[in-house]
């Protein structure tokens, strides 16, 4: 590892020849570029992008702060439409899988986005939870992945970095086999020393994450009387649920952000229980087996 910019935190040798790569590119070359890191919730994908994503503006002149970190889709977009030359990170894994009931529609806004802005010489890193969650369009258009995991020792910000090449046979071996076999094609691997709170405001970017996922909670479809509660809303609202109470919401505040009642708030902390069985716990009920909201 090597220490790197002004404020001095250790980075991996091989990623920092990647940063170096990508400064290069989009200062001389005057290209765009899209690097994805994705790996499951508390991996380090988060602290592994924001290093990354630092190195880069400090190579390439362009500034990175918590105001480059987006969570919504559509305001990255607006974003990366209306400026250059910036440094984009779009961090979706950190709502925890709560916007994972992605659409068509959003897909098509993503590739069409990186379409129009490709003059304007941005630096794009996604984070996602799965690679191949992303159009296959833009998985080609992706100029490599850092897939993050937790080594033997539950220890966060471990990698295996996959290059532009590997990575569309990585993901024709997913379409195929549906799994992703990183360690195949893999070109090495390394780790990501945790230095986040270093580099942006940590409570901002906490209180921008909560507002995220609370207007998410907010843009889920209102649950009238009479209308059926179906698999997806109930495991959307769970993950909800879990999150409001991590962040040590009493109940009372949870009905009343989630909009729901206490009945089904009893259902989803049942389901939270029952694991593989909370599908049969939310959606069973003694009224022909269908669960409805009550007013």
């Amino acid at each position: 590892m090597v220490i790197v910019t002004d404020k001095e935190y250790y980075l991996d040798g091989f990623t920092k020849q990647i940063g170096d790569s990508i400064g290069d590119r989009v200062s001389k070359r005057k290209q765009d570029i899209v690097v994805i890191f994705d790996g499951a919730e508390g991996s380090g994908k988060t602290n592994a992008s924001i290093c990354l994503a630092y190195y880069i503006g400090s190579v390439t002149n362009r500034p990175f702060d918590v105001n480059n970190v987006f969570f919504d889709l559509d305001e990255m977009i607006k974003f990366a439409g209306s400026t250059k030359e910036q440094i984009i990170l779009w961090d979706e894994s950190a709502l925890g899988g709560l916007a994972s009931d992605w659409t068509n529609s959003s897909q098509r806004k993503l590739k069409a986005m990186l379409m129009v802005c490709r003059k304007l010489r941005h630096v794009f890193i996604f984070n996602i939870p799965r690679f191949y969650r992303l159009n296959p369009d833009i998985i080609e258009r992706s100029l490599c992945l850092f897939h993050l995991y937790e080594n033997d020792k539950e220890e966060p910000g471990n990698f295996m970095f996959i290059s532009r090449d590997f990575l569309q046979t990585l993901y024709q071996s997913w379409r195929t086999t549906k799994f992703a076999n990183y360690w195949k094609y893999k070109k090495l691997h390394g780790c990501f020393a945790w230095c986040m709170e270093k580099l942006i405001d940590n409570d901002a970017y906490e209180d921008m994450k909560d507002k995220a996922i609370l207007k998410l909670a907010n843009d889920t479809p209102e649950m009238k009387k009479g209308v059926v509660i179906d698999e997806k809303w109930t495991e959307k609202m769970l993950n909800f649920y879990l999150y409001l109470k991590e962040q040590g919401k009493g109940e009372r505040e949870i009905v009343d952000i989630l909009g729901i009642n206490r009945m089904l708030l009893y259902r989803l902390k049942k389901g939270e229980a029952l694991g593989s069985e909370l599908y049969k716990t939310c959606i069973s009920s003694g009224n022909g087996g269908e669960s409805r909201a009550e007013e």
